[in-house]
């Protein structure tokens, strides 16, 4: 998801709180920063985050 900003994760909890999901285990969060250029978008690893 696509978060720019605190309403953006209102929205989001809010569109999906009654959703039902599948468990899953999540040992590591990858932050990402995204540029459009002109050939595309160009992904860079911001940090990550260790879920142990």
């Amino acid at each position: 998801a696509r978060i720019k900003n605190k309403k953006d994760i209102e929205q989001l909890v809010n569109n999906h709180e009654m959703d039902s999901v599948d468990w899953l285990d999540c040992l590591e969060i990858t932050l990402f920063e995204s540029r459009l250029k002109p050939q595309g978008a160009e992904y860079t690893i911001l940090g990550k985050f260790s879920l142990k």
